[in-house]
């Protein structure tokens, strides 16, 4: 459910339904085709119009913009992405290499970037104006970076 519409896969189609005026043998207010994008997995978020993936060949985080049915790849780092999440109009991604992103959600441009220097990343948490990124070598994440929304360059501490 993303306001009125309810989204449902339907083969290699996703289809959009007027919850509140649906009838048993009502047709899609929209249809987009899937069949390209066999490796992806819908990760049932809907965020500013755009409906979430995650790319299992890559790890990486793909979204479509309900709009036109384009595709965003929104990872474009030298390496794998281990960990990708969507906050406000921010999209976060930690790669294998250790580097961590932050995009625009709209504009795709980068905000930032930090070297955590481990290969591993947990969740990534926010409160408040701020992300939290668990980062280390196992799933309990023994470092935590802490970025705000407000000016990233001078308010991380790693």
């Amino acid at each position: 459910m993303y306001g009125k519409d309810l989204y449902v896969f339907q083969g290699k189609t996703l289809a959009s339904y007027d919850f509140w005026n649906y009838k048993a043998d009502s047709k899609p207010a929209h249809k987009w085709s899937q069949g390209d994008y066999e490796q992806l997995f819908p990760l049932s978020s809907i965020h500013e119009g755009r409906l979430f993936y995650q790319d299992f060949r890559t790890g990486g985080l793909i979204a479509m913009k309900l709009a036109s049915g384009q595709f965003i790849h929104y990872d474009y780092g030298d390496n794998p992405t281990v960990q990708a999440d969507v906050f406000g109009k921010g999209v976060y991604v930690g790669q294998s290499d250790g580097v961590f992103h932050g995009y625009d959600l709209m504009t795709l441009k980068p905000v930032f970037s930090v070297n955590t220097g481990s290969r591993s990343f947990g969740p990534i948490l926010k409160s408040g104006g701020m992300i939290f990124i668990q980062s280390g070598p196992s799933s309990a994440c023994r470092q935590a970076a802490c970025i705000s929304k407000i000016n990233p360059k001078i308010s991380r501490r790693i």
